[in-house]
């Protein structure tokens, strides 16, 4: 796709609290395994006017050969046109989201030499929007932080669920909750759903949620996770349950990130997996609706052996 020389890859992340939930990690990682120099930075405060100077300062004093823009977007403000032409080398924009969750409308796309995207609708969007041919891809999920660490077989949960809440997502993770209460199995939501900056924050903000999720309150795991922890309880749970916000139809980059440590997916019903070479029941399993997610939770909780088969080939 685009290839670069050994002497240098520069990656930027806009979003700054804790590397993007690993991505932009990961793939450093990948490049440093291919042999290459590596520098990774994060967007400085907007606010940090010095601070954004000296970041640009860096990155065109660095001269690398491959500039790599990860993230939603967000730091369009600070990697502008202006700078991007200023930058001499291939430039890459990879979205971590989908380029229609992101309200701004200047994008500086036309400043990059290749864009990538993992929602199969942003390809047609950007190009009846912006004129720009946009590739479907997926990131990859660094061995080291999700596999070759990574050796217990205990499985002290039964379902884990880790991810942003949205509406629907909430009122889906409320079902599952109550099924799981019901019938006494272990399940662990990691999520920041209430601010706990302080201890009364943390009080009112939890009851306030507590009263509209009254039993999913009592499975949230509410803080942010760093990768190794993200990967640590995948490892742990015997099904990792994915639900994609209303706004994705193809496959977002934390179902690849589970099967990496050969774990067991139960995923929303993805019609895009077949493109991948995805096989129900055999790399992960999906399910449509509340009532075959819960099944299929009973079922595979039920049959180990098939479970850790199809987590194992989902790995591979």
């Amino acid at each position: 796709m685009i290839e670069c020389e050994s002497s240098g890859v520069y990656g930027f992340n806009y979003f700054n609290y804790f590397n993007y939930f690993n991505y932009l990690e990961s793939i450093t990682y990948a490049f440093k395994e291919l042999g290459h120099n590596v520098r990774m930075f994060y967007e400085p405060d907007i606010n940090d006017k010095a601070g954004i100077q000296k970041l640009k300062e860096e990155i065109l004093g660095y001269k690398p050969d491959l500039f790599l823009n990860f993230g939603g977007n967000y730091c369009f403000d600070i990697i502008d046109s202006n700078f991007l032409n200023k930058l001499k080398c291939k430039k890459v924009y990879q979205y971590a989201d989908s380029i229609r969750r992101i309200e701004s409308e200047k994008q500086n796309l036309d400043g990059y030499d290749l864009i990538l995207v993992f929602e199969p609708s942003d390809v047609e969007y950007i190009y009846d929007k912006f004129g720009i041919k946009a590739v479907l891809w997926q990131v990859g999920a660094a061995e080291e932080i999700y596999s070759s660490c990574l050796i217990s077989d205990a499985k002290p949960y039964d379902i884990c669920f880790v991810g942003g809440m949205t509406e629907e997502r909430l009122i889906f993770m409320e079902q599952v909750v109550n099924w799981v209460s019901i019938h006494k199995y272990n399940m662990i939501v990691c999520c920041h759903c209430w601010h706990d900056n302080n201890w009364l924050n943390k009080f009112f903000s939890k009851w306030k949620f507590s009263l509209n999720y009254p039993i999913l309150s009592k499975y949230i795991y509410n803080s942010y996770i760093y990768p190794s922890e993200v990967a640590s309880i995948y490892k742990q749970t015997k099904i990792c349950l994915n639900k994609h916000v209303a706004a994705h139809e193809g496959m977002n980059y934390r179902t690849f990130e589970i099967m990496a440590g050969n774990n067991f997916v139960l995923c929303d019903d993805r019609v895009q997996a077949s493109d991948y070479g995805l096989i129900e029941g055999v790399h992960l399993s999906f399910y449509k609706n509340i009532d075959e997610c819960i099944d299929k939770i009973e079922y595979y909780l039920k049959n180990a052996d098939l479970r850790s088969t199809i987590a194992y080939q989902g790995g591979r």
